[in-house]
Parts: C-alpha cells; sequence; structure tokens
C-alpha cells in the first residue's frame, strides 16, 4: 500500500473514530446519571469495563458522555472562531494600514503577549460557569491563530494581479472577498487552524477540572479527573481513564491536522484564477 493511501485511510480512521465517540455518548445520558452506592468504586470487569466512581456511575458511560460533550463543545468554539478570524483577518489584511486593521493587529497582538489563558479562565470565573460561557471563553481563546494567518494571507494576495484586475473591473470589496480571496485562503486557513483544536479540547477539560465548565451532573473529563484524584489510593481507575481517553483524543486530532495538512501543502501556493 502506497504512503498517500496509508495516510488517507488513517485520515479516514482517526475522523471516523472522532465522530464515532461524538455520537455515541448522546445515547448514554440516562446511564451516566444512574446513582448504585452498592456498586460503589468496583475496580474495572466485565460489567463495568472501567469500574465505577464514588456513586457506582458507571465510568466508561460517564467518559463516553463526557467525551462527547467535550467533542461536541470544542468543534463549535473552534468553527465560530474560524469563522471571525477569517472575516477580521480578511479586513484587516485587505485594507492594510487602515484604522481597522490597526485595530484588530492591535487586539492579535494583544493576545500573544499576554498570558490569555489566564485573563480567560478569570473572566470566566466572574461571568460564571456553564456551557455557554465556556464556549464564549474557548471562541475567545481560538480565533486568533486563524486571524493573523487570514490576515497575512490576504495581505500578500491583495497585490495578485488578479486581485487587480477585479478591481479594475469595478467589483466591489465584498465580491472581491467573496468570489476571489476567500476560495484562495480558505483550505489553508482550516487546514492549519485544526492544530488549534486540541488546545481547544485540554483548555475545556482544564475549565471543567477547575469546576468553570458544564456543571454537574454533566459529567465531563476534566472533573472525572479531579473527582478522581480524590480517590487515587483506592480508585486509580477513576482518573486514568479519563486522562488516557483525553490524551487520546488530542493526540487524535493532532495526528489528523498533521495528515491534512500534507495535502494542502499544494493549496499554500496561490493559483491564478484568471
Amino acid at each position: 500500500m502506497s504512503d498517500n493511501r496509508l495516510r488517507n485511510w488513517g485520515r479516514y480512521a482517526v475522523l471516523g473514530l472522532l465522530v464515532v465517540l461524538a455520537v455515541a455518548g448522546l445515547f448514554y445520558s440516562e446511564v451516566t446519571d444512574r446513582v448504585v452506592l452498592e456498586a460503589a468504586l468496583q475496580p474495572p470487569s466485565p460489567s463495568h469495563w472501567m469500574g465505577t466512581d464514588e456513586l457506582g456511575r458507571d465510568i466508561f458511560a460517564r467518559a463516553l458522555r463526557g467525551t462527547s460533550l467535550s467533542l461536541i463543545l470544542s468543534l463549535l468554539a473552534w468553527a465560530t472562531a474560524l469563522i471571525v478570524g477569517l472575516i477580521l483577518g480578511t479586513v484587516a489584511g485587505y485594507f492594510a494600514s487602515s484604522p481597522v486593521d490597526r485595530v484588530i493587529s492591535w487586539l492579535i497582538a494583544l493576545a500573544y503577549v499576554t498570558p490569555l489563558v489566564i485573563m480567560l479562565v478569570g473572566l470566566l470565573s466572574v461571568i460564571g460557569p456553564g456551557l455557554a460561557n465556556a464556549y464564549i471563553v474557548l471562541t475567545l481563546f481560538a480565533w486568533v491563530a486563524p486571524a493573523r494567518q487570514t490576515r497575512a494571507s490576504v495581505k500578500n494576495l491583495r497585490a495578485a494581479q488578479h486581485v487587480v484586475a477585479a478591481r479594475s473591473f469595478g467589483f466591489s470589496s465584498n465580491r472581491i472577498f467573496q468570489f476571489v480571496i476567500i476560495p484562495q485562503i480558505y483550505k489553508p486557513v482550516l487546514i492549519a487552524s485544526l492544530a488549534i483544536l486540541p488546545e481547544i479540547i485540554a483548555l475545556d477539560a482544564g475549565l471543567s477540572f477547575f469546576g468553570l465548565g458544564a456543571q454537574p451532573p454533566i459529567p465531563t473529563l476534566g472533573k472525572m479527573i479531579v473527582d478522581g484524584v480524590g480517590y487515587l489510593s483506592v480508585a486509580w481507575w477513576m482518573s486514568l481513564f479519563p486522562i488516557l481517553i483525553l490524551s487520546i483524543i488530542c493526540l487524535g486530532v493532532r495526528f489528523l491536522a498533521e495528515l491534512l495538512s500534507t495535502r494542502a501543502a499544494d493549496d499554500l501556493s496561490y493559483h491564478q484564477p484568471f
């Protein structure tokens, strides 16, 4: 089997696994909240693959539910951040050196020179925990990188012959954005922004770890890890399996991003549409 076909199979396998994890957890809503005190702190067994927690709840079902929630929330935040980054980066790059560009560039620079994660965690602690607020914080964290790359790409592209020709033909800035610039830059920016997705997933777990994400009884990987730390000496499985699942997800997404980036290398050289 050739290297390209192997990469394709690996890409589809990772993507399929993430989709299965995201969908399968939606069917475990009732199982994850079922308290059976008689089955508390049971080690892994055929009836409970990953053991049970202090309330007798099945860790496998809760981890699957938490994985689904984390993936869906992270993907939504990533998609929103990508759209925001594309829009702001395109405007800033096309109108370089304008007041709008200076404002957007200042926001991007501010995000890179300040401890952004600490600021966002502090913001979340002020506005309060919850899924909606965690989504806002994750989006604020993730928009900077695609906006920076988009601005640099558009700034270089605006002097290209086909963009100059489009302006000379009387195309409005909106039409140039929509039909000339965006089609040429969205794929490279999309692929590059996938590298941020593992960081978003890890940050979501970190927010849950500190009690700033989804609130109980909704299971999250971060909350399961911090709960298991208190029982580490008597129930090692409570924190070990959520940590392993979180690591596998982050590594899988990183692997998928690397595979996709190799295929998108040709897109980084802009093609002339006319």
